[in-house]
């Protein structure tokens, strides 16, 4: 049976049964977000992002504790060799015998700053970029009131492409699953029920009532896009 009412452009997921569930949760969380206050919203957008610097901090804590004691290791290993390295770096006065040549002294900076520059790269390096962005768009959000939320979930309901490529990046799968917990009650009951049955895909019971699931949901927006010709 073709489905129709779906145009869900977005190509490279492997699991049948997610491309047949992805487009039925983002049209849900595209009618809760027009039955939901901007209010709440607006907690919840506050929520997320308190989560997200907790999680940011205490992953930089915690890369900052390993680099220390790979430091440590190194020192105990090398000791001067560790800290000439970086007291030349950081200004620090040795307590070991100083190099003897110019040369040897500027082969220690050398091996310092590798050590400075490698430690800051390995604790921020990697995350502390795509943490700025997240905090711009939590911040974009607040200030304009979830408009750019309600956009796009006005370019979801009407199965744009670029609102789909949007709405499956990492960041915002992750916010589209924390708004729904502000959403009225009978629109995050629609998404659970449709992710519970998702994850009872794997037995042919569960299988059977997705592939239902997805012919209702097509029959429906079939009927929508049929009314809203006809107007």
């Amino acid at each position: 049976m073709e489905r129709r009412g779906f145009r869900y452009t977005i190509a490279g997921e492997s699991n049948p049964y997610w491309v047949l569930v992805e487009p039925i949760l983002l049209r849900i969380w595209a009618d809760g977000i027009a039955k939901t206050s901007s209010l709440s919203l607006q907690m919840a957008n506050g929520l997320a992002l308190i989560v997200n610097v907790i999680g940011f901090a205490t992953g930089v804590i915690l890369r900052l504790a390993a680099a220390g004691a790979l430091i440590f290791a190194a020192y105990l290993l090398f000791p001067q060799t560790v800290e000439i390295a970086l007291g030349s770096v950081l200004s620090v006065p040795y307590t070991v015998a100083a190099p003897a040549s110019v040369a040897s002294l500027w082969t220690y900076e050398l091996l310092g700053y590798v050590i400075v520059v490698t430690s800051i790269v390995f604790v921020l390096g990697g995350s502390l970029s795509g943490f700025i962005g997240e905090l711009l768009l939590y911040l974009l959000f607040a200030i304009t009131h979830m408009v750019p939320l309600r956009l796009l979930a006005v370019g979801l309901r009407n199965e744009n492409y670029w609102a789909q490529a949007i709405a499956k990046t990492s960041f915002m799968g992750m916010y589209l699953v924390q708004s729904v917990a502000v959403f009225p009650d009978e629109a995050r009951a629609e998404w659970d029920r449709v992710f519970d049955l998702y994850s009872k895909s794997n037995t042919p019971q569960g299988r059977e009532q997705l592939e239902r699931l997805a012919d209702e949901w097509s029959k429906r927006l079939g009927e929508r896009g049929s009314a809203a010709m006809l107007r």
